[in-house]
């Protein structure tokens, strides 16, 4: 993982202090994944709030073919293996 910054925006030094944007990266450097905590921007400039308070936001962003490109490398395109692999995982409230 590592922070996000760009120095044409205004929060910049805060953003510093307090990274507020993630970018997942494969081995190999392609970008898979982001994160971006907006804390209260929405919530103020939308009037969004919970008890009386703006509302924090954020959002996740990915691509699938960014992730295929991954599996693809990990399992040396044997797409059996990556599968197998990915549906090994027991899904959320699922019986052990």
């Amino acid at each position: 993982m590592r922070p996000v910054l760009r120095p044409e925006w205004v929060p910049g030094a805060l953003q510093r202090l307090f990274p507020t944007k993630e970018e997942f990266v494969s081995e190999d450097g392609v970008a898979i994944a982001f994160t971006n905590l907006h804390r209260t921007f929405f919530g103020e400039r939308a009037e969004i709030a919970l008890d009386g308070e703006p509302a924090h936001t954020s959002c996740v962003a990915f691509g699938l073919e960014r992730w295929l490109h991954v599996l693809g490398g990990r399992f040396a395109g044997d797409w059996d293996a990556a599968h197998a692999a990915v549906t090994s995982f027991d899904s959320p409230g699922s019986a052990p």
